[in-house]
């Protein structure tokens, strides 16, 4: 029987291979959608198989780490060391990543979390970011709004969620303003990423859309400020 980690390995959609044909940085970031995909899954099964304390992770290609050099560069594996380092390792024993690319709010809410009831374990830590695909796509900040206001209401506790990079965009900057008022509410704790990262330059991968590594960054300094926040609170 297959386990709740053992998905089919992400593909890139049509838009990503088609422009993939054009622009060598889509087509290098396309590549990684299937073998960080793949990576993931051959990670999730070993912590599955080891008892312990689980975080699971959430989200879209940001969580995957495209656009990063390396699976070990995105945030989600960085910020697993982090909080080794900051001797919060309790939290990290065991990493589960459910994260999808492409993901938009609704998937998180439809496919990843329950996955995650899946596990029968519940974690002591669940990071997430989701929702820039869906401003990207152009589904609209209402759709955005109800899918967020949805999402925090259905994250399980001990949750951290990410705010969206918001330079530049007045509609990443409403929907931010609306994660921090309704997470405070629910007692999810945030990144925020839109806060911190305060410039672009030198941050994009080459496909520029996705962080490369100094990029990543700021969403690990978002991250570690955040968990150590919720570890002061418990």
């Amino acid at each position: 029987m297959a386990t709740p980690t053992a998905a089919h390995a992400a593909k890139p959609g049509a838009l990503v291979r088609a422009l993939g044909t054009l622009l060598p940085g889509v087509a290098t970031t396309g590549r990684q959608i299937t073998d960080f995909s793949i990576e993931w899954q051959r990670r999730n099964d070993r912590s599955l198989a080891t008892d312990g304390p689980l975080w699971v992770a959430l989200g879209d290609s940001l969580a995957q780490g495209i656009g990063a050099s390396s699976v070990d560069a995105g945030y989600v594996a960085r910020l697993q060391e982090v909080a080794r380092l900051r001797e919060l390792g309790h939290h990290v024993t065991n990493l589960v990543n459910l994260s999808v690319s492409g993901a938009k709010i609704r998937d998180v809410i439809d496919h990843q979390l329950p996955r995650l009831d899946e596990l029968h374990r519940s974690p002591v830590l669940v990071t997430c970011n989701v929702g820039s695909n869906d401003l990207v796509r152009g589904l609209g900040l209402r759709s955005a709004s109800r899918g967020i206001e949805e999402l925090i209401a259905s994250l399980p506790t001990r949750t951290i969620l990410a705010t969206l990079p918001d330079r530049g965009s007045l509609l990443a900057k409403r929907l931010n303003r609306q994660i921090r008022r309704d997470a405070e509410a629910h007692g999810v704790v945030v990144a925020d990423v839109g806060a911190r990262l305060d410039s672009w330059k030198g941050r994009f991968a080459k496909d520029g859309f996705h962080p490369n590594d100094a990029g990543y960054g700021v969403w690990v300094e978002a991250f570690a400020q955040a968990m150590t926040e919720l570890t002061l609170e418990t």
